[in-house]
């Protein structure tokens, strides 16, 4: 009775002191005394709640970690590419034509950083017209834009010529046709231009004899006598040019001098149809191996109207009356 008297005022204390701790009477454990006792169906169900929102906050807990973690990122990156780009040097792609500049009005244009891709854009000023200078056609104008500035300058012709139509200064525009030419004993009036063919100089000049001696001294002696054949003009100057030759058919060298030719002139007057007494020329040529053949490459003939013929490429040949085939 005793022991029971002490257990009933023991639990008596315990269920009255709300200071004190309460038993359990299944679980024998003390919990703090304004704790709810829950039935155990309850209980099991408040248990799987509070799961349920530790794991909610958790995962919330987690995506708010991953959340902050992407903003650190891309605020590392931002501030990295901050100082990156604010001390980086530019590198512009090619200018890119907004508005095209003319000759009286302004254009933009643009280019973007391949780094940091700012772009810059500026004012192209307006272009200085490009002037085409005028022409005998047609007045100066610009290229670019075709403004057009004063008159065409209109043609200036020369004369015509014997060979070639009145022709424009400026252009080169022709019009009309050529003169031709118009000969006179050979030679024509209104260029000077000389057409003689080998057919053509036994009727101007012959050369009746050409004889020549090897004088002492290896100087080579010369005598020609001239015919004028001309019916109407007086004969005033002939300059005969002589080339030698050595047996081997070289033309040889002057040893005074180094010349391969030599020019000798008769001194007229010879009427037309009047032959001329022989003229001599004494130790014209000096070279010891002169064989006797010469050639005469040019001959000019004066006139005392001062027209002159020229005989070149070898025609003097054909005045030699021996030489004529």
């Amino acid at each position: 009775e005793t022991n029971s008297e002490q257990k009933s005022e023991t639990k008596a204390d315990i269920k009255t002191d709300a200071n004190e701790s309460v038993a359990d009477e299944k679980s024998n454990c003390l919990v703090p005394a304004e704790t709810e006792i829950i039935p155990t169906d309850i209980n099991k169900e408040y248990i799987s709640e509070e799961i349920k929102a530790k794991k909610s906050k958790k995962k919330l807990i987690i995506s708010l970690s991953i959340i902050g973690a992407i903003i650190l990122v891309i605020g590392g990156i931002s501030l990295y590419n901050v100082i990156r780009f604010n001390n980086h040097v530019h590198d512009f792609d090619s200018w890119e034509t907004k508005v095209e500049a003319t000759c009286t009005t302004s254009g933009t244009r643009s280019h973007t950083c391949k780094i940091c891709h700012i772009t810059v854009e500026e004012t192209v000023p307006p272009l200085e017209h490009i002037w085409v200078p005028a022409s005998c056609e047609k007045e100066s104008y610009c290229e670019l834009c075709g403004k057009k500035e004063g008159s065409p300058l209109g043609h200036e012709f020369s004369e015509a010529t014997c060979t070639t139509p009145e022709t424009c200064y400026r252009c080169g525009l022709t019009r009309g046709s050529a003169l031709g030419h118009n000969y006179v004993d050979y030679v024509c009036t209104r260029c000077g231009d000389v057409n003689i063919t080998a057919d053509d100089v036994p009727n101007i000049l012959d050369i009746t004899s050409n004889k020549y001696k090897i004088n002492s001294a290896n100087g080579i002696d010369k005598w020609m006598t001239f015919k004028n054949k001309s019916s109407s003009k007086t004969i005033k100057y002939i300059h005969v040019t002589c080339e030698f030759y050595n047996a081997v058919g070289d033309v040889i060298a002057n040893e005074i001098g180094g010349d391969k030719s030599v020019t000798l002139t008769f001194t007229g007057p010879l009427e037309p149809g009047q032959t001329s007494q022989e003229t001599y020329w004494k130790a014209c040529f000096y070279n010891g191996t002169f064989s006797g053949t010469m050639d005469i490459p040019k001959l000019v003939i004066e006139y005392t109207d001062d027209t002159t013929l020229v005989l070149d490429d070898y025609l003097g040949n054909e005045a030699v009356v021996a030489w004529r085939d």
